[in-house]
């Protein structure tokens, strides 16, 4: 028995370590499995000149981002559609990314540095956390006009823009 686990040693820790991993993702993907299918619940949001407004914005098809400030995930996440946004291969219309009730300077003060094209909202601290079954930051919801979940994505996505273009049509 010690002669296998020394001479297996190495491969014994790598299954453990990727069961690990897929225990601990388990509850994420089940909730994104979820989520699919499902109504996005309606919400009020603050916008940064502090106003109100409702989401989701039914009438189209749109891309709802889920970050925080302090998230570096959600900066990449960001970053990859701005760009998307700004060589024109995505609209900013159609993108919304919804902070996790942070306090409005903060957003606005990022915001401000960042400069992302597209609409930037705020929830109440704890809501989306909640109301929409986020677990990690980023989180990508692409939400049909009639306001179902047609996909949920938890996590940083390499291929966030391709399904955004192909969710939105373009």
């Amino acid at each position: 028995m010690i002669r296998f686990i020394k001479k297996y040693y190495s491969t014994l820790l790598c299954l453990l370590l990727v069961g690990f991993v897929i225990a601990k993702k388990k509850p994420i993907w089940l909730n994104s499995y979820k989520q699919k299918g499902a109504d996005f619940n309606s919400v009020v949001v603050t916008n940064l000149n502090g106003n109100t407004e409702k989401l989701p914005q039914l009438g189209k098809n749109a891309v709802y981002i889920f970050w925080a400030t302090w998230c570096k995930p959600c900066h990449l996440q960001l970053n990859m559609f701005k760009k998307s946004v700004e060589s024109g291969e995505l609209s900013g219309n159609s993108i919304i990314a919804v902070n996790l009730g942070e306090p409005v300077e903060v957003v606005r003060s990022f915001q401000k540095k960042q400069s992302y094209p597209f609409k930037v909202v705020m929830t109440p601290p704890g809501v989306a956390w909640h109301h929409f079954n986020v677990m990690v930051t980023p989180t990508i919801a692409y939400v049909s006009k009639s306001g179902k979940i047609n996909e949920f994505s938890s996590g940083l996505s390499p291929l966030a823009v391709f399904q955004s273009k192909k969710f939105l049509k373009y």
